[in-house]
């Protein structure tokens, strides 16, 4: 075999062999990208009811529970949301009464912080004493007050450090009235 012959096979298997490694990145990269945190806002449905403590001068006092989960595969680290109520103008959060996870209130906005959430299916299997606090999707308490029969939107947005986020949009109804409940 002559210099060049053996030049040319060397390029053969270098070319080759970084098409495997390519291939193999990729695969890895997939694989990665599918095992990422995932999550959740629930509002508004049977494990996270609206409360309604009273009404005066046309105020209601609201208690807005919501759930967030990681339906992912891997821990969610340092996850960070904010939740805004609309119609701006007719209800406010309360700033005297906060959840332990509430970083600041602001009119009619909130501001969330968590160190993490691991991944677990929702709603929560089995009792609290069944399971560890720790490990449960965390659920809060956002105190709002509304002017009258007003109907009441809750924009949220929440992301991660790992990249995971969700945001969207949920009709509350008319505070004050019964609620029709989703899901």
């Amino acid at each position: 075999m002559t210099f060049a012959q053996t030049i040319g096979v060397l390029g053969l298997l270098v070319g080759a062999g970084s098409l495997v490694f390519a291939f193999l990145a990729w695969r890895s990269s997939v694989r990665s990208e599918s095992r990422r945190p995932k999550l959740e806002l629930h509002v508004n449905d049977d494990h996270n009811p609206i409360t309604f403590q009273s009404k005066e001068d046309g105020l209601v006092f609201s208690h807005v529970l919501a759930t967030l989960v990681n339906s992912g595969e891997v821990a969610a680290h340092n996850i960070r949301g904010h939740v805004e109520f609309e119609p701006r103008g007719y209800v406010k959060t309360v700033k005297g009464v906060r959840d332990a996870h509430i970083t600041d209130v602001f009119d009619n906005n909130a501001y969330f912080r968590w160190e993490s959430l691991v991944p677990r299916p929702y709603p929560p299997i089995g009792t609290l004493r069944e399971r560890s606090f720790l490990d449960s999707p965390r659920q809060f308490v956002i105190p709002i007050t509304a002017m009258g029969q007003t109907r009441t939107e809750l924009h949220f947005w929440f992301v991660c450090d790992e990249g995971a986020s969700v945001e969207g949009i949920v009709d509350l109804g008319h505070l004050g009235d019964p609620i029709e409940r989703s899901g």
